[in-house]
């Protein structure tokens, strides 16, 4: 017999059952060999179960499992905000973002399992009632990334200055922040370390696409973060909570500003804007420097983190 494992996850099942009741709590029993391919395994999540469908599942992640399974799958990934499940045992995990409309169809032969509880504690939803019928969900405009933050949901896109020509234009620090202005977003910080990951995987298709960058050229994206006057240098023992101040008023823990080795120095007060390198050289690729804020010459500074707030 094959050995079974027993997860506590709470369901709100007052929906199944014309939203009456409290919040119940339900030991569910799951294969083994199903917790084993959840590398994102956390505190299970509050879910609540009902009828209806959903739009824009496309980019969901598929699998055959049962109801109960792909409920609690979607609760223990944290980047699951709702699963679906339709009878012939499709399970669809669908990340934050991803969705934009949840409706609850009580004849649907189809369920919704909505997380109701995030990591997000300002974007928590109430536990005591079920969604209204047709339920919105925060998501990005084509083009933008989805990024669940610590208190919003928040939406990213890297930009560019292109030249009549077709070629990029560098740009300074200021020109960054009248871009993401024009876009009606600001200069963004990187909040996490997926969202460093973001802007090197999108910045390198960017100048692959156009072929401007040789093997010996450097590029990089300005991002949010400027050096305060009052601790200019890393000599001075300023950690980066101290030493940067940030118009992202969405950041908090701020994990995705991964310095290069000895960065960042601030070097003779000067060096005070960051931005993220794009090189050849795989010890800085990806990382994070300090630099003249009006700097277009040690790296070609062509591209900008912009970001705003998800609707």
């Amino acid at each position: 017999m094959q050995r079974m494992r027993m997860l506590r996850v709470t369901l709100s099942l007052l929906c199944v059952v014309q939203c009456l009741g409290d919040m119940t709590n339900m030991n569910i029993w799951l294969p083994t060999n199903i917790l084993n391919s959840l590398p994102n395994i956390s505190t299970p999540s509050q879910m609540t179960f009902f009828r209806g469908s959903m739009q824009n599942i496309s980019e969901c992640l598929t699998m055959k499992v049962n109801s109960t399974a792909c409920t609690v799958i979607c609760g223990k990934f944290q980047t699951c905000q709702v699963a679906f499940w339709i009878p012939n045992n499709t399970c669809y995990l669908c990340e934050y973002g991803s969705v934009s409309l949840v409706s609850r169809i009580r004849t649907s032969k189809n369920y919704v399992a909505l997380k109701r509880s995030s990591p997000n504690p300002f974007i928590r939803e109430p536990l005591g009632t079920c969604p209204t019928p047709n339920l919105r969900l925060k998501t990005c405009a084509k083009g933008w990334k989805f990024a669940l933050r610590y208190n919003a949901s928040y939406c990213l896109k890297i930009i560019y200055d292109e030249l009549a020509t077709g070629a990029l234009q560098d740009f300074i620090q200021a020109k960054a922040e009248q871009l993401c202005i024009n876009i009606n977003s600001t200069l963004s910080g990187l909040e996490s370390e997926a969202e460093r990951i973001y802007v090197v995987v999108i910045e390198d298709q960017a100048v692959a696409i156009r072929n401007e960058r040789s093997i010996d050229s450097r590029w990089g994206v300005w991002i949010d973060g400027k050096h305060q006057s009052s601790c200019p240098t890393t000599a001075t023992g300023c950690d980066l909570t101290k030493n940067f101040s940030f118009r992202d008023t969405t950041l908090h823990f701020k994990a995705g500003y991964k310095w290069a080795t000895g960065e960042p120095n601030g070097a003779g007060r000067k060096f005070c804007c960051a931005y993220v390198y794009i090189t050849p050289n795989v010890q800085y690729h990806g990382m994070v420097d300090d630099t003249m804020c009006y700097d277009l010459t040690i790296y070609l500074k062509k591209l900008a983190l912009c970001g705003k707030l998800a609707t």
